[in-house]
């Protein structure tokens, strides 16, 4: 049985690269028949501001977004989230997504995948940060995309993802090694 990964764009902003980044990782993750991979775009999903009458850790909120948002993260075995660094940080519409939930964060495994001058790596240590508190299963081998690497093009953006992205195609594929392992654990775990 295939394993349900969803893939979390946290980027929302106009001229983003992240789509192109998405669409790599797709390509990528279609190599394994492992795998089936759902796109999650935050700026398709448009979550309003939290503000929801109780704290997630009470349970999802009472919205119909709050609870079509942990449906939805509760349907996957793994998530892997996209995230480009912003001022050393991730964007605030991702931490809006994440802040909406808690149980359904639990013991779920987390790959981070950022982007930026540095592969983004501040983000990356600040969302480890919030997914270890939430009780996630984090994933050590993320992904840190150099975007000041030759990657970009001319116009801002990516040149060839496949050629350009090719160097982040093993830290990938480790990543999805351990989400496999601990899948199983947790498998064996349940049975």
């Amino acid at each position: 049985m295939s394993k349900k990964i969803q893939l979390i764009i946290g980027s929302t902003r106009q001229h983003r690269l992240s789509p192109s980044i998405a669409n790599w990782i797709e390509t990528q993750v279609a190599k394994n028949d492992d795998f089936e991979l759902e796109v999650l775009d935050l700026k398709d999903i448009n979550l309003p501001f939290f503000n929801e009458p109780t704290s997630p850790s009470m349970g999802a909120g009472t919205s119909d977004a709050a609870q079509s948002w942990a449906a939805k993260i509760s349907s996957a075995d793994a998530v892997i989230i996209l995230s480009p660094e912003y001022n050393a940080g991730y964007p605030a519409p991702l931490k809006n997504a994440i802040d909406y939930l808690k149980q359904e964060w639990r013991n779920r495994p987390v790959t981070i995948v950022t982007y930026g001058f540095g592969g983004g790596l501040s983000s990356a240590a600040q969302l480890k940060q919030v997914f270890t508190r939430l009780g996630s299963a984090i994933v050590e081998s993320g992904v840190a995309i150099d975007i000041g690497a030759g990657i970009l093009n001319e116009t801002g953006g990516i040149s060839n993802p496949e050629t350009s992205l090719l160097q982040y195609a093993a830290p990938l594929a480790t990543a999805l090694d351990e989400i496999t392992a601990h899948v199983k654990v947790e498998a064996l775990v349940v049975a």
